[in-house]
């Protein structure tokens, strides 16, 4: 006897996804189809980006129109969907990126990781990690959501290699490992 695959339960009926709060869950908890959605809706304001290449604007203005524009739509909700990513989901990702930096640059580009150093921005992947350290530091000092993190019992004052302050709840799978409490707890032991 096999499992069956049971759909997201919404109001007509079932679903294989569903969008809470604009994060679109797939039943399976995977991320392709709010990633693809992203990549679908910055690609609209890549567009626009290079619209405004067109009338001279300086490379730093196109960088802030970018950062503020276009950046926040794959940054929101980042905590909740970053641990589960696929490599083909940061690819994707990361494309949108590479993709501003030829427009903003221009002949100028080199490759993205010269377009980096240059314009002196984070890739992608590194931009989301820090997202959810600083999303872990304000829940741990947050009375209501600190109970989300466990104190490691076994902690003392002797200063080892591998500290863990946290204790990292127990996975048994890599999907749980992968999800955002456990992906939170090993942020806080690296800071």
């Amino acid at each position: 006897m096999g499992w069956k695959k049971v759909g997201l339960m919404v109001t007509n009926g079932y679903s294989s996804q569903v969008t809470i709060l604009g994060v679109q869950v797939q039943d399976d908890l995977k991320w392709d189809e709010h990633v693809n959605g992203m990549v679908s809706k910055c690609r609209q304001r890549l567009h626009m980006l290079s619209r405004l290449k067109k009338f001279r604007m300086p490379p730093t203005d196109l960088l802030t129109v970018y950062q503020s524009y276009v950046r926040p739509i794959i940054e929101y909700a980042v905590p909740v969907w970053h641990p589960g990513l696929t490599g083909n989901n940061r690819e994707a990702l990361e494309s949108i990126q590479k993709r501003a930096f030829r427009i903003i640059l221009g002949a100028d580009y080199e490759g993205n990781n010269r377009a980096l150093q240059t314009l002196s921005v984070q890739s992608t992947d590194e931009r989301r990690h820090e997202l959810c350290a600083n999303f872990a530091s304000s829940c741990l000092n947050s009375r209501r959501y600190s109970s989300w993190f466990d104190v490691n019992q076994g902690h003392h004052s002797m200063q080892l290699r591998n500290t863990r302050i946290f204790a990292e709840p127990r996975c048994r799978t890599s999907r749980r490992h992968n999800s955002p409490i456990p992906f939170l707890t090993r942020c806080l032991n690296q800071v």
